[in-house]
């Protein structure tokens, strides 16, 4: 029974994470730019994008 749940959950995360894919894909040169800095993945990038936005809008200045 537990391996079976993992493997809905293990379903469910692939499914959001093709949305987040998709639901990105205006932002893809972005994405790609942010991935290539060391240590950071297409994940990373996507999961960053999608918190604080492609231009990082989130953050007007240093002080904010």
């Amino acid at each position: 029974m537990t391996l079976t749940e993992l493997d809905l959950l293990e379903s469910h995360m692939l499914q959001l994470e093709e949305e987040l894919a998709a639901l990105l894909r205006v932002h893809q040169a972005a994405v790609q730019r942010l991935a290539a800095v060391p240590g950071f993945g297409v994940d990373s990038a996507q999961q960053i994008i999608a918190k604080v936005g492609p231009a990082a809008t989130t953050f007007p200045t240093a002080s904010a």
